[in-house]
């Protein structure tokens, strides 16, 4: 039962990792149709490569995000009992 159910995680998980990647094409081909500019389109195609990118390694930028909220709420002034910042 369980490899059923893990197997339509990782098929909805590829569907939408290449429905992002459709999505991408569009849009740099919907701006350059609108536009016909070479640097709006240039643009569009880098801002699709990175949400490309981040959609693709979701784990690691978490892991990233977690590791810096993380630190930032270890070093908030106060937040330790007897902590001089906190005056």
């Amino acid at each position: 039962m369980f490899d059923l159910l893990n197997g339509f995680v990782i098929d909805a998980e590829t569907l939408m990792r290449n429905g992002i990647l459709v999505l991408g094409i569009i849009f740099v081909g919907w701006t350059w149709w609108r536009t016909k500019a070479l640097t709006t389109t240039l643009g569009a195609l880098l801002f699709a490569a990175v949400v490309i990118w981040g959609v693709n390694h979701f784990s690691v930028l978490s892991g990233v995000v977690d590791k810096d909220v993380n630190t930032r709420i270890q070093e908030q002034p106060g937040s330790r009992p007897n902590d001089p910042r906190a005056r």
